[in-house]
């Protein structure tokens, strides 16, 4: 199972306007800002943030290679359509002139991401965005390497052999650098977090996105009420027993995320309604 992720979940929303979700996520909560979607699914909000309320940089990550994959061909297609009205504009502006046009060109061609494949980002006058596939819950790459000097790179040291005087290093590339972003929000996929990984991996979760905030910084939780837990618990046996594992209870959250991880503000941003499908789920705003 892969968090519930369905490929064409939110594929109508890339020409959904009505989407209420955007009459609580304000501008002011990404603009400029450093920011990480976890759980992006195909990318379609993801895009829309990115489009409509201006973050500097922005990564989605998602477990599911298919659906980061539909995410990167999301975008490239958002990136033609652009690419299109832009040379319709400049067609039409007969103002312009030629020098003008070209910088204007120059100015807002893709830049790569060292270690990003080009069609998993876009880069638009000193703005980012891109998609990669990563489980935000174990967070790390596994591999075994020798080096000199641990402290200078993402590593944590698992053992020092003297002899030598090499750390050998386990397990661990940390994936994103503590206290780095201003905004991460977790859209829609808190209920197949926790039904994969029980109360220890939605803690976990909560802890994470507290860490890698700067102080002030603000994580939006988008989560789904105990009934959609039950309609979901059959998907499979282990599921199943996850389901009845689970102590820790949706209305349960605003209150650990305040008193047990740490956050200094939780707002209840109230209800999301969609029309086509409806959704009625409610969002949080924490301020760490």
């Amino acid at each position: 199972m892969a968090y519930g992720n369905y490929q064409g979940y939110y594929q109508y929303r890339l020409e959904d306007c009505e989407d209420s979700r955007f009459h609580i996520l304000k501008k002011e909560y990404f603009i400029n800002k450093k920011c990480l979607d976890i759980g992006c699914n195909a990318g379609a909000v993801t895009i829309r943030i990115f489009e409509d309320h201006k973050p500097r940089y922005m990564v989605g990550i998602d477990r599911d290679k298919i659906l980061v994959k539909k995410a990167q061909q999301n975008l490239k297609k958002i990136r033609a359509i652009s690419d299109e009205e832009e040379d319709k504009r400049r067609t039409v502006d007969n103002t312009s002139s030629s020098d003008t046009d070209a910088e204007g060109a120059a100015s807002s061609e893709n830049i790569a991401v060292p270690g990003v494949p080009f069609a998993a980002q876009t880069t638009t006058i000193n703005r980012t965005l891109l998609f990669r596939q990563e489980n935000i819950i174990t967070e790390r790459r596994h591999q075994l390497i020798l080096c000199c000097h641990p402290g200078i790179m993402d590593f944590e040291c698992m053992a020092l052999d003297s002899y030598r005087k090499y750390y050998i290093v386990y397990t661990i590339q940390v994936m994103h650098k503590d206290h780095s972003y201003d905004t991460i929000t977790c859209l829609s996929v808190v209920k197949w977090i926790h039904l994969t990984y029980g109360d220890d991996g939605l803690l976990s979760l909560f802890r994470k996105a507290h860490r890698l905030l700067k102080p002030g910084g603000l994580f939006i939780l988008e989560f789904q009420s105990w009934k959609s837990y039950k309609k979901k618990k059959s998907l499979c046996r282990e599921t199943e027993k996850m389901y009845a594992s689970i102590e820790m209870r949706p209305d349960s959250f605003e209150q650990v995320l305040s008193s047990e991880i740490g956050f200094t503000f939780v707002e209840n941003l109230g209800k999301t309604v969609h029309s086509k499908k409806g959704f009625r789920r409610h969002i949080l705003l924490c301020t760490k």
